[in-house]
């Protein structure tokens, strides 16, 4: 994508897969890629290296009404 100009580093835009690579999409298939705003894409926490964060298995309790 950066390649292609579409995605530029700094810009504000990050490329998604479609399809989760962790439900069988192709990594770098052109179909399977598209350009969002980084935060869209950034829906799971993660560490300065970019790695997920780990989940401590901590539920929220949810107010019952």
């Amino acid at each position: 994508m950066e390649k292609a100009g579409l995605v530029h580093k700094g810009d504000g835009k990050a490329v998604d897969h479609i399809k989760p690579l962790s439900k069988g999409g192709a990594a770098t298939d052109r179909k399977n890629l598209r350009v969002v705003p980084e935060r869209i894409n950034d829906s799971f926490s993660r560490n300065k290296d970019s790695s997920l964060k780990k989940n401590d298995g901590a539920v929220r309790a949810r107010k019952k009404k």
